[in-house]
């Protein structure tokens, strides 16, 4: 099959007809779907095909189902890393310029064309062969190319300032102090789509402890704590013996703190000075004034406190902190520390420890109580105590209640405590504020990123209350694919807080109110989904025409066109047509992305819509897509560890790649590419491809006559209205791995067995299976289900306009039968096997008696396998009571499988033997079969007849 050619023709028909490119039709309902734009940076691999697949054939089948369906696609080329790429290919760094030619396949001669910003991201979309565009059009998506946009086009910019403006109107754009993270390599704030590493880790607020040194007047050591309410449990101050630590001056103020945790004060706090060192040995034994308990304790030694860590140094609370408690225990354990550091060891050995908070799983003294509970020895033990620290800090935080010794705070829960102790803290300048990322962060220019607290960052205002309640019924009345995810999406919205919107540089829109900053690139791509609806429209104007009484009429409804017309001078007709464009597209069906941007870009679009659109305009649900890994390893383009999209579709054809892609996992599972699973997959499937096409070469269309089908015929007419009707119901529900399995791999092997139970196959029966298969087929397939839709069956239009096969009855009864010959060609296999008998003499069939069908009828009344149950059931059962010992034998069968006896129907299996007897002769080579019921056989060597049951006859062989 020359899949190449089939691939090409099909997408020069669909271009020809302009099948993807949809108009308003008013007879036909729309379906919009929107899959997130890709970032145009390098080439487009399995890895993306997923994603964007995995929303074509959504797309296509409901263009199947009859809906006028709109797929559009654009390129997020917001941010930094277009320019990031420009400046190292114009420096001609060796690395870059090899992940381009090699990785990308970009060949060398074109890299000057993207020594620009738009010279890059033009070759990336238009040129690159091995770009997402081509990879796209490789793969046959129904996008509607006319609405494609760029996020820096003029047109575009003037659309998200328009939404800016919306959200500062309803007072959700804040201005102030906010920690963002920052890369000073770069010199500017990083999002995620800035970073080489470390996407998604947010920032944490950690409390500043200040412990006033002894025998100086200014002079404090500063630990961070995750924990403020726990001051009131320190014992002593931890500091590692082997490091030396750095003296700041802040304000009067003179800070120890480790190396690290200076070089990061730096960007959060002004006139940092850095005066000096001081080696830890020289504080160890010293004595703090510690903050909120306003006494003195001592400094020791512990080897966990990590200067790349808060502060690198910690204040000890044992019992409330597992990796304290450890380490107060190792101390107490070996008296050669504190002499090796010139501690007092009674001081250390008399350590009292301080119960603050009591919970409902440890009481009191957590951290003591963990350690002996998952028998955690030292604090070496890093990865138990982190856990360890994990559980207490979490029931402490949902169940704690502060004690005595927390003064006026006694009896307050620890989540409320936590903050008013803080603050109380920082007012009584015993306190300052820290912020720490959560986890290494890298831009993609190397450098390694800090939080920096801004004094005029520009935020969208997610934490305000208000906004986030009414965000959150939106998502009640949202459908959630798959619905497991729907929890995820409620807690991001009980703790998503405010975000910054704007950096200092990179590609974009300026922000309206301050042109020297840009919005950040998860602040443009929120709702743009409203803007495709008129993108192929809106392109045609000119961008200072477009201003916000122009979009509040066509996204609002506000005003008139007419107004719009005079103030902008634009026709009254187009501006019409802009927004009967968007009233008919929108809402938004599904949004579709990877399950990592649900605590971002999905996010804030609920968000967002919430408060800009109004409730009829709100987006109907979203689909959260799993990622791809090739070989059990991630993927990365920028290291190789890639199938690119080009390469694989020539190889193995392009509907076999999206089969491929679909054929192991649902769409919300992470899928492992293995090579060599995928290709047994295909050479099954290319099998059943080729007979599909023989057999639709070989039969004309024609009418089906039931009066003139065999039981066979019936059977398999049956099965494949079975398969259609599972398949509608899966793919309604997004279920696309086990709807494509029915019409796959199931339905191949209904085929199978028709083609063993039937010496002619019936011409109608086999077009209708082949026409069916094709339409259903046709959104994992297109180009071969087009090719034999037209070609093949000669069919006019597309496929994609034929319609879904209508969801038939099914005739249970008919399918029994077959159920029956294929069961008991099984069970004679298996026994032939045990038996080593190859060719029989004699098949011996035993019919279960006429009450052993009637006693199924008794267990509708039972509801679980329960033996003694199901035996009480049929013994009130006079009837069944006569058959004593053969009774309980057939309870015991019922019992152990009782769902599938329940569902048995009552078939006429002497019969159906009967009319099977040339084929399980021939099947099982036998020279001879005979059928008796179970009390009338006058032949039963074996004592076969009595173990016969409803369904499954008994056997006898020699």
């Amino acid at each position: 099959m020359n899949f190449s050619s089939i691939e090409k023709n099909s997408q020069k028909t669909w271009e020809d007809e302009k099948l993807f490119s949809p108009e308003i039709d008013s007879e036909k309902k729309g379906f919009y779907i929107q899959v997130a734009y890709p970032y145009p940076s390098g080439a487009m691999h399995i890895g993306h095909a997923k994603t964007y697949t995995t929303t074509d054939i959504i797309a296509k089948y409901k263009m199947l189902a009859g809906y006028n369906v709109l797929m559009p696609m654009g390129w997020h080329v917001s941010g930094t890393p277009v320019l990031a790429s420009v400046e190292k290919l114009k420096e001609k760094d060796s690395e870059t310029v090899k992940i381009f030619t090699e990785n990308f396949k970009i060949p060398e001669k074109d890299l000057k064309k993207m020594h620009t910003p738009d010279g890059l991201v033009n070759y990336m979309v238009d040129e690159a062969e091995y770009g997402y565009k081509k990879g796209m059009k490789i793969l046959g998506f129904g996008i509607d190319w006319r609405r494609e946009l760029k996020t820096i086009d003029e047109q575009y910019k003037k659309f998200i300032e328009w939404q800016y403006e919306k959200l500062n109107q309803k007072k959700l754009i804040g201005k102030g102090k906010y920690p963002i993270r920052y890369s000073p390599k770069d010199k500017m704030a990083v999002g995620d789509h800035d970073l080489k590493e470390g996407e998604g880790i947010g920032i944490q607020e950690f409390t500043l402890l200040k412990f006033k040194l002894e025998g100086f007047k200014n002079r404090f050591l500063v630990a961070a704590t995750l924990r403020p309410e726990t001051v009131y449990g320190q014992t002593n101050l931890w500091l590692n013996p082997e490091y030396k630590y750095t003296v700041i001056k802040t304000g009067k103020e003179e800070w120890i703190l480790s190396e690290k945790a200076a070089e990061k004060l730096i960007y959060q706090k002004e006139n940092i000075k850095k005066i000096g060192k001081m080696n830890s040995r020289e504080l160890l034994g010293e004595k703090v004034e510690a903050p909120g308990i306003d006494r003195k304790i001592p400094i020791w030694p512990a080897s966990f406190c990590d200067p790349e860590i808060g502060s690198g140094i910690v204040t000890s609370v044992p019992s409330d902190a597992p990796i304290d408690m450890a380490a107060l225990i190792d101390l107490q354990s070996d008296e050669s520390i504190a002499k090796k550091h010139g501690l007092d060891f009674e001081e250390i050995k008399n350590t009292k420890i301080i119960p603050i908070i009591k919970t409902k799983k440890f009481g009191e003294n957590a951290g003591e109580k963990i350690l002996k509970e998952m028998n955690i020895k030292n604090q070496k033990e890093l990865d138990k105590l982190e856990k360890a620290k994990e559980i207490v800090y979490k029931e402490g935080f949902h169940s704690g209640v502060m004690l005595e010794a927390a003064g006026k705070f006694k009896g307050l829960k620890v989540s409320k405590a936590k903050d008013l102790i803080k603050e109380e803290l920082i007012k009584q300048g015993k306190a300052d504020l820290f912020f720490e990322l959560e986890g290494k962060v890298v831009s993609r220019s190397g450098g390694e990123c800090v939080v920096r607290l801004l004094d005029d960052q520009w935020f969208v205002k997610y934490g305000n209350k208000e906004w986030k309640k009414n965000s959150k019924k939106d998502l009640d009345g949202m459908k959630i694919v798959p619905e497991v995810f729907r929890k995820q999406y409620e807690q991001i919205f009980n703790w998503l807080d405010d975000k910054p919107l704007t950096r200092a540089k990179g590609l974009g829109t300026k922000f309206p109110w301050q042109k020297d900053q840009v919005i950040e690139p998860l602040g443009d791509s929120t709702v743009y989904m409203a803007y495709f609806t008129i993108a192929h429209l809106i392109n045609t104007i000119e961008a200072q025409k477009l201003n916000d009484e122009f979009f509040d009429f066509i996204f609002l409804g506000k005003g008139s066109a007419k107004n719009v017309a005079d103030k902008t001078g634009l026709k009254v007709d187009l501006i019409e047509e802009l927004k009967k464009n968007f009233d008919y597209w929108y809402p938004l069906a599904f949004n579709v992305s990877a399950i990592e941007l649900i605590p971002n870009h999905m996010s804030f679009s609920i968000f967002q819509h919430n408060a800009i659109f109004p409730q009829n305009k709100r987006q109907i649900g979203t689909i959260n897509l799993g990622m791809l890994i090739l070989e059990g390893k991630k993927m990365s383009s920028s290291k190789g560890n890639v199938i690119l999209i080009n390469d694989i579709c020539k190889k193995m054809g392009t509907d076999y790649v999206r089969f491929s892609l679909m054929n192991f996992v649902e769409p919300w599972e992470e899928m492992n590419w293995q090579s060599k699973e995928v290709s047994k997959g295909i050479k099954n499937l290319n099998n059943f491809v080729e007979q599909i096409f023989k057999l639709a070469n070989s039969v004309d269309e024609e009418k089906i006559d039931l009066k003139k089908l065999n039981d066979v015929d019936k059977w398999f007419l049956n099965r494949i209205n079975f398969r259609i009707n599972n398949y509608i119901g899966k793919m309604n529900e997004f279920e696309l791995r086990s709807a494509l399995q029915e019409m796959s791999f199931n339905l191949a092997k209904d085929f199978k067995w028709y083609k063993r139970r039937n010496s002619k196959l019936n011409n109608a029966i086999i077009f209708y299976f082949v026409k069916n298969w094709c339409k259903i087929i046709s959104p994992f397939m297109p180009h071969l289900a087009e090719e034999l839709w037209r070609h093949v069956l000669k069919q006019k239009n597309s496929v994609f306009l034929s319609g879904l096969p209508e969801k038939q009855k099914i005739d249970k009864s008919v399918g029994a039968g077959e159920n029956l010959i294929e069961k008991v060609l099984d069970d004679v296999i298996a026994i032939k096997a045990l038996a080593k008998i190859e060719k029989p003499k004699k098949i011996v069939f035993y019919i279960a008696d006429e009450w052993k069908w009637n006693a199924l009828k008794l267990l509708k009344k039972v509801d679980r396998p329960d033996f003694g149950l199901v035996i009480k059931t049929l013994m009130a059962d006079k009837t069944v009571k006569k058959q004593g010992k053969t009774a309980q034998l057939v309870a015991k069968e019922f019992s152990s499988r009782l769902m599938e006896f329940k569902d048995l129907e009552k078939i006429d299996e002497e019969k159906i033997l009967n009319d099977s007897k040339e084929f399980l002769l021939k099947e099982l080579n036998a020279q001879k079969i005979e059928i008796f019921h179970e009390k009338k056989s006058g032949f039963d060597p074996q004592n076969k007849a009595v173990k016969s049951m409803p369904g499954k006859p008994a056997i006898y062989l020699e």
